[in-house]
């Protein structure tokens, strides 16, 4: 049994999100059983190589986060075991391939959850705070959690994030996604369903 499973991870480490998805792929490669994983990271340029040939770069697998429809066609084109990990901004089908493992980051329902946990608690008065920048996937959120309120009976308020000195003091970065869905409880108070009358 071979002792080392050489991966080529290939994840921007640009953006926080994206360095919390490569920490992730670290930790699962420390805590995995079975053989040792031995990550090389992309230095860049090297994917496209790397799917035509992966033997030649000694490569047993492949992990990489998906922004467009380029490298995701190289990819599902792989002769390796490959995952891809992908925003689903527009409705797409994932890659349906023997050797290919899409996981996909669906916004609309991350939106839908976050306004399902506050509704099960009884919250009355929502606020969604996007980021400072434009960002796809903050629009996509925010469509999700709004329809779902409104399904719900009741409104949302969206703001745009105020940009320089009026960040929030958590430790989250504020233009990071989890930190997009902001709810005010109404004093405290459980919510009281609007009438129908």
């Amino acid at each position: 049994m071979k002792s080392r499973t050489s991966i080529f991870v290939s994840i921007p480490t640009v953006e926080r999100a994206e360095r919390l998805k490569f920490e992730g792929v670290l930790a699962y490669a420390h805590e995995k059983p079975g053989p040792e994983w031995q990550i090389q990271a992309d230095p860049g340029g090297l994917l496209t190589d790397i799917v035509k040939d992966p033997r030649r770069f000694h490569i047993d697998g492949i992990i990489a986060y998906v922004t467009d429809d380029k490298t995701r066609s190289v990819l599902s084109r792989s002769k390796c075991p490959t995952v891809l990990i992908e925003d689903l901004n527009e409705p797409n089908r994932p890659v349906c391939r023997t050797h290919v493992l899409t996981l996909i980051c669906d916004h609309l329902a991350e939106g839908h959850a976050a306004a399902s946990h506050f509704l099960s608690r009884h919250f009355s008065n929502f606020a969604y705070v996007g980021p400072t920048r434009p960002a796809t996937w903050a629009d996509i959120r925010q469509r999700g959690f709004s329809e779902s309120l409104s399904a719900s009976g009741f409104p949302c308020a969206v703001y745009p994030r105020p940009s320089g000195s009026a960040r929030d003091s958590t430790r989250q970065d504020p233009d990071q996604p989890g930190s997009a869905a902001i709810t005010i409880p109404a004093s405290g108070r459980p919510a009281r369903r609007p009438s129908s009358a």
